[in-house]
């Protein structure tokens, strides 16, 4: 059609021919290739789906074979020990050795908590008031699982304005006393 890409405007009979004759074709076309792209994607869906379950079942198939699985505990011990960090004394962080360790698995975990040499240093950060009970409690823990071995100990007390200096004091003095 000649009026096609251009600003001009069909007369009457003119839209009347294309609505009738020259579009009813292509809208058909149209609405079959729609159905056919639906009908694709979800397939397309379906066939990821089942992708991502077989994939999820070999990585856990893969995990049961990894050579790491097959090590004696006392090497894991050994490079347990030697995950720690080598420029400070360890921190009460998830994200760091010997807690990181604890967080990977059942094994893990109970060989970590096991080990005392992974829980013979320590640095402290002395909080404010509000999270000073469960520094106390993990520290507590933290003292435990290095069982009779010499500590590294490093303490940190922010200083910090506060409202009541006696009652802060008090708080700090029970963790200091705990690691005295």
């Amino acid at each position: 059609m000649h009026m096609l890409h251009t600003n001009a405007v069909p007369t009457p009979l003119e839209r009347a021919w294309i609505s009738e004759h020259i579009l009813v074709q292509p809208l058909k076309d149209l609405a079959v290739l729609d159905g056919g792209i639906e009908t694709v994607r979800r397939t397309f869906d379906e066939l990821k789906r089942k992708r991502q379950k077989l994939a999820t079942d070999i990585d856990a198939h893969l995990a049961l074979l990894s050579p790491v699985r097959r090590l004696p505990g006392d090497v894991l011990r050994e490079i347990f020990v030697s995950s720690l960090p080598s420029t400070h004394n360890a921190i009460i962080a998830d994200r760091e050795a010997p807690l990181l360790l604890c967080h990977v698995c059942a094994g893990w975990r109970s060989i970590a908590l096991t080990t005392p040499r992974l829980w013979s240093s320590l640095h402290v950060v002395v909080p404010n008031q509000s999270h000073l009970q469960n520094v106390v409690s993990l520290v507590k823990q933290w003292l435990v699982r290095s069982g009779v071995l010499p500590l590294s100990l490093s303490i940190a007390i922010s200083v910090a304005v506060v409202d009541n200096p006696e009652e802060e004091v008090a708080a700090d003095s029970r963790l200091l006393d705990l690691l005295v």
